[in-house]
């Protein structure tokens, strides 16, 4: 698995701002609804390497879905890379893959 700075690296502008559009609106959401605070920080960097370091998201499709109000696939997925990413080695773990994840 690549590092952080080689999947960062791999992300093209246009899906890393698509990721920060993401993380920005997911964070509003459970902030408004949950009162949780999500670190952006974090999120990005978590959406950013699995995005670069061999599982695509389909980013658009997630950013769309959100803005339309299919926040629990869009939760899903972010929620459970939160949980499931192993930062030291980049991949998903126990079982764990993305619904937004683009077919390899």
């Amino acid at each position: 698995m690549p590092t952080f700075e080689e999947a960062a690296n791999s992300v093209s502008k246009e899906d890393n701002r698509l990721i920060i559009d993401l993380v920005k609106a997911f964070h509003v959401y459970q902030r408004d609804k949950y009162q949780v605070n999500v670190d952006l920080t974090e999120t990005m960097m978590d959406l950013t390497m699995v995005h670069g370091g061999g599982c695509p998201l389909d980013l658009q499709r997630m950013l769309d879905d959100f803005e339309s109000g299919n926040t629990s696939s869009v939760g899903h997925d972010i929620n459970g890379i939160g949980r499931h990413l192993d930062r030291d080695s980049g991949e998903l773990t126990s079982c764990f893959w993305p619904r937004y994840a683009r077919s390899q």
